[in-house]
């Protein structure tokens, strides 16, 4: 029966919550009813046997959805839930950063909705094909080398339903694809909403705080932050609890993601002179000056602590919960 337990884990960790059960129990009594048209064999070997004719658990989730699928079925229900997720980002980056530039005024009503809609459909389109670049290349190159080891499906291979606590949740997932992509989006197409908003009659100044040409320059890193973020997290999702191979790919991808933010924020030239000269102009003791300059270097040693208290926890808990 444990095998029984952990194929319909397999099968049913990859639908919605809601159908979890139901299809849970469908599958239970398909095994047995399979396991008792069998003659020769044990218990377990007949329930064995009745699981491999099932077939892999990612091809039997897909036949549960109800959705057609652009990347192939082992991968489509993680790929839709991580689609679903950027694009929500991306709405929200960009209505934020439409809503600060209303502030400042210079357009009318009738540009801002035009630029809303360009912004939303183009961002949502490179979006979605970043998305799907990364979930091709995990099924084209990862099988093997990422995520199995390449062997046709076994029963007795499948993994033991985790403990509550060795499972990966999907909001912690969520919650990383919708701030990695939030900021990347941010970052790049709107720079400016990264400022000081400086009220004035009839409207706000804006003083961006980076320097717009400088901060694209390095635009290449921060796509491949953001591309080794999602990948991170996807890992983690199709995965869905810890082990020591999870810990080691989070630290390598981590790792190339701190490089390069380090190797953008080093930099102070992608700082605009003109946000920490206002500060200057408006207080003659230097206290806000001072205190902008300090969270300038600063940000570097807080990412680094990060990285390394995230390096730590996760494998602390990949070792641990490692079968």
């Amino acid at each position: 029966m444990e095998y029984i337990e952990r194929y319909v884990y397999a099968v049913t960790r990859r639908l919605p919550a809601k159908q979890r059960e139901e299809i849970g129990k469908e599958i239970r009594s398909i095994i047995l009813d399979m396991a008792e048209g069998y003659d020769s064999g044990t218990e377990e070997e007949k329930i064995l046997k009745a699981i491999e004719e099932l077939g892999r658990p990612d091809t039997l989730a897909v036949n549960y959805m109800d959705q057609k699928h652009l990347i192939g079925p082992r991968f489509f229900g993680s790929y839709l839930f991580v689609l679903k997720i950027v694009i929500f980002c991306i709405f929200i980056g960009i209505s934020i950063a439409t809503g600060l530039a209303l502030l400042s005024g210079g357009k009318g009503p009738f540009e801002f909705i035009i630029g809303y809609i360009s912004s939303l459909v183009s961002a949502s389109m490179q979006g979605a094909a970043y998305v799907t670049l990364i979930f091709y290349l995990i099924e084209r190159y990862g099988e093997g080398d990422i995520l199995d080891d390449g062997k046709p499906f076994s029963a007795r291979s499948l993994e033991k339903v985790p403990k509550d606590e060795s499972k990966i949740s999907r909001v912690e997932s969520a919650v990383s694809i919708f701030f990695t992509t939030l900021f990347t989006g941010l970052i790049l197409l709107f720079p400016g909403v990264f400022a000081a908003y400086v009220g004035e009659s009839g409207g706000f100044t804006v003083i961006p705080v980076f320097d717009i040409t400088k901060i694209r320059s390095y635009a290449w890193l921060f796509v491949i932050m953001f591309a080794v973020g999602i990948l991170r997290d996807i890992v983690k999702y199709i995965y869905g609890r810890w082990n020591l191979k999870v810990a080691i790919i989070s630290f390598l991808m981590s790792s190339v993601s701190i490089v390069c933010f380090y190797m953008v924020f080093r930099d102070h030239s992608i700082y605009n002179p003109a946000f920490f000269e206002y500060f200057r102009s408006i207080d003659a003791t230097g206290f806000l000056l001072a205190m902008f300059e300090k969270i300038r270097d600063f940000i570097i040693y807080v990412a680094l602590f990060g990285y390394a208290v995230e390096t730590i926890t996760n494998f602390y808990k990949g070792i641990k919960y490692n079968d």
